[in-house]
């Protein structure tokens, strides 16, 4: 086996999903790691992995070539770049992609070309405001007129900012209210061996066909199939959004919050705001306040134009629920239920529900869909029984 690099238990290394670590070397040249972010366990082809930090390690050399002759004297810098190649394994830190031990183990062929992605960009530290204000006019993806919503607490990025808003800045999707989540998709089915990219949307996918797919299609073949053709599809039943309208991967502490190196060239006031993340969240226009007031205007609309969603899960920890109210303040009497995570675990859940009598839509808030929450099909089991029968 071939490899560019060569992987050793324990050490960290970074694919376009985030940092992992390798917990183990399998058999058949497979391996199985964990991401640092969010503790997601997957198994990998220790070849492919390689090609993907190959190619990155590609794509950083020519970004920074590209960004040096646009400006000679300040080439672009991007965090958690690979680090050369060594002699000998050493702590890696997290970001840094490693080279091979062994001169030996590496392929004579030539390197593959990149996996398919959107065009590469400079990595910048330095935007416009203009640029970064042309974002927020972006939603999510899906379609509006869907007839269940998602509603999170905020878009994960890459733990540098920088490399978020370069690459959306540069792309046109994120110019328009609403993106295909094939233009994420596609990167994940690139970049890794788990399917759905993220539990959130493997939790979000599992629900959606579970409320609206007959019962022969209840299989996990059929969910796949669902997933890859209809999930946050323009046309498709489902709108994904959140409650901040810039992605960020860490909300609570400052030492990782993602925009702390980013600036904005023409506006001291939003340097301030962006470097803090609390400061961020607040703020009128990149934090909550307009983008609650919008989510809320948009379910008003669609229910004047009697083309509201059937129904709509707004997931988070608890302290985030108090926004999502905010979004349906009409809704003022919530049941709250206790539902076990699993059958032999005394484990409980908590979920509020409501219902909005003048549309039949059922809004429900939920814990965050993903595994450090508890999250259980058997438990999601329970929440569409309950949505189910709430809808009639």
């Amino acid at each position: 086996m071939n490899l560019e690099i060569e992987f050793v238990p324990g050490e960290k290394y970074r694919n376009r999903r985030g940092v992992y670590e390798v917990l183990e070397l399998l058999p058949g040249g497979r391996m199985k790691v964990r991401y640092l972010a969010d503790e997601v366990v997957a198994e990998f082809d220790q070849a492919q992995q390689s090609r993907i930090i190959t190619n990155i390690q590609f794509e950083e050399k020519a970004q920074e070539q590209q960004a040096a002759n646009v400006k000679p004297s300040r080439p672009a810098a991007r965090a958690g770049t690979a680090a050369p190649a060594k002699t000998k394994p050493a702590a890696s830190s997290p970001g840094a992609a490693r080279p091979s031990v062994a001169s030996s183990r590496k392929t004579s062929a030539p390197v593959e070309a990149p996996v398919e992605l959107p065009p590469a960009v400079p990595i910048r530290r330095s935007f416009e405001k203009l640029e970064v204000f042309r974002l927020l006019p972006f939603i999510g993806f899906g379609n509006l007129d869907a007839k269940i919503w998602f509603i999170g607490t905020n878009d994960t990025g890459p733990e540098d900012g920088n490399i978020t808003l370069s690459a959306r800045i540069a792309m046109p999707e994120y110019q328009k209210e609403l993106a295909d989540a094939e233009i994420l998709k596609s990167r994940y089915r690139a970049e890794t061996n788990y399917f759905y990219g993220n539990p959130t949307w493997r939790y979000a996918n599992y629900l959606t066909t579970r409320l609206l797919e007959p019962p022969e299609q209840q299989t996990e073949p059929a969910r796949h199939e669902y997933y890859t053709n209809r999930f946050g599809a323009l046309d498709g039943d489902v709108l994904l959004t959140d409650t901040l309208p810039l992605p960020s991967r860490n909300l609570n502490n400052q030492e990782k919050w993602v925009y702390r190196n980013t600036s904005l060239t023409d506006s001291p006031y939003y340097n301030d705001v962006l470097r803090d993340a609390q400061r961020y969240q607040e703020d009128q226009f990149l934090g909550r306040p307009t983008r609650l007031k919008r989510l809320n205007e948009l379910y008003i609309t669609l229910k004047l134009e009697e083309k509201s969603p059937k129904f709509i899960f707004c997931y988070g920890r608890a302290g985030q629920w108090k926004y999502f109210r905010e979004i349906f303040p009409f809704l003022k009497a919530y049941t709250d239920i206790e539902l076990k995570i699993s059958p032999d675990k005394e484990r409980q859940l908590k979920i509020a529900v409501a219902k909005d009598s003048s549309t039949g839509t059922v809004v429900v808030l939920l814990p965050g869909l993903s595994p450090q929450e508890n999250i259980t099909e058997f438990f999601l089991d329970h929440v569409v029984t309950i949505m189910k029968g709430m809808s009639r």
